[in-house]
């Protein structure tokens, strides 16, 4: 019987954000030929928590995601990663709808993010608007995009 999987925050350093960092090179940066350098890495401790979907009962990591706080009002979702097993089945719609949640928990009333062109309808289709605002990070094209949480 099929079982939703588990959403959580984890510790920077942990076995699970080791995972985090590995799904995030492999899905983030590897297609664009990049790696992470340790000072990128340590910039993760800094200012950001970190979200994981696995199955439940597994260490499999199915998705994660970095929540970073911008003001009192405001938080960050960034980093947005979803295992190539699992892609296009739904998953990465429930990472963020789980980030959304954790930002409604802790009263934030702005979840903004800085959507890649390839992922800005999905982005779109969960209700975030794009401001106006674009540059070039990477040497790809993003879009800031933000949603009002209610």
């Amino acid at each position: 019987m099929y079982s939703e999987p588990q959403s959580e925050l984890i510790e920077y350093g942990s076995p699970d954000y080791e995972a985090c960092l590995v799904l995030r090179e492999e899905v983030l940066r590897k297609p664009l030929g990049l790696s992470f350098d340790l000072p990128q890495i340590r910039q993760d401790d800094k200012s950001y928590s970190f979200l994981v979907l696995k199955p439940q009962n597994s260490q499999e990591l199915i998705a994660c995601c970095l929540l970073g706080k911008i003001s009192d009002n405001t938080l960050r979702i960034r980093q947005v990663a979803v295992s190539e097993n699992y892609q296009r089945q739904g998953f990465g719609k429930l990472l963020m709808k789980n980030a959304e949640e954790i930002a409604k928990n802790q009263n934030y009333k702005i979840v903004t993010l800085l959507a890649r062109e390839a992922a800005f309808d999905f982005y779109q289709k969960l209700g975030y608007v794009f401001t106006g605002e674009e540059e070039v990070t990477l040497g790809i094209l993003h879009h800031w995009m933000s949603k009002q949480i209610k």
